[in-house]
């Protein structure tokens, strides 16, 4: 079955094309192109990723754990890369300005060394952490990164389809981080990422507290 929006090709008797989410009605003859017709609706990949219409709950089509991987992966260094600059450009500014400050008749060398590496390292993840939430807080709001984004994968709320928000995106990447540095649990972040593996709608725990599930949408 030929969708009549985008031109994807679909399985006979299916409700929503793959491609654009659009609803098929296989009666409904496509649209002909006589003088005055309406413009066709854009390609699924000219339209805006945060802007495509919710995911029908009924369509889901739930991530598998190596797309997840990937699409994490492709995240993790977008944005690592990203969050490094202003983490390395807050390092580098405080650690001069603290240089800077030293008063070479009452603190000793090493000392001065001392305060000039913690004022690295703190300005460093100063820079860092506000930029890695950030990344990962509007990719989730919108429907995932550019990591999920390049595998074909997009973040939606498990009861409407629609994208999460900023609200629900701030959660589940605040959760993520939050298992995986409290003391002594630490370890529970790899179980929160493998708990897809065997779950039924592929979710993890931070997709079940936010309320998220991934889906494959290409």
């Amino acid at each position: 079955m030929l969708c009549p929006y985008c031109g994807a090709t679909n399985r006979d008797g299916s409700a929503f094309c793959l491609r654009c989410r659009r609803t098929l009605e296989p009666a409904a003859p496509p649209p002909l192109n006589y003088p005055g017709a309406p413009p066709p609706p854009a390609e699924a990949w000219q339209t805006p990723y945060y802007d495509r219409a919710p995911v029908p709950p009924l369509a889901y089509t739930y991530a598998a754990f190596w797309p997840r991987f990937g699409a994490w992966l492709l995240d993790s260094l977008f944005s690592t890369f990203l969050a490094a600059i202003p983490a390395a450009t807050l390092a580098i500014v405080l650690g001069f300005a603290v240089a800077a400050s030293q008063d070479d008749a009452t603190s000793r060398f090493e000392r001065e060394e001392d305060n000039v590496v913690w004022a690295v390292i703190g300005g460093f993840y100063l820079g860092y952490a506000p930029a890695y939430l950030a990344y990962h807080t509007i990719a989730n709001a919108k429907g995932g990164g550019w990591g999920k984004r390049i595998v074909g994968l997009r973040v939606v709320k498990e009861a409407t389809g629609q994208n999460p928000g900023f609200g629900t995106g701030f959660l589940r990447i605040f959760v993520t981080v939050l298992i995986g540095v409290i003391p002594f649990v630490s370890i529970l972040s790899l179980l929160d990422y493998l708990w897809c593996i065997w779950d039924r709608q592929k979710q993890t725990w931070h997709d079940k507290i936010a309320g998220t599930v991934v889906v494959a949408v290409s």
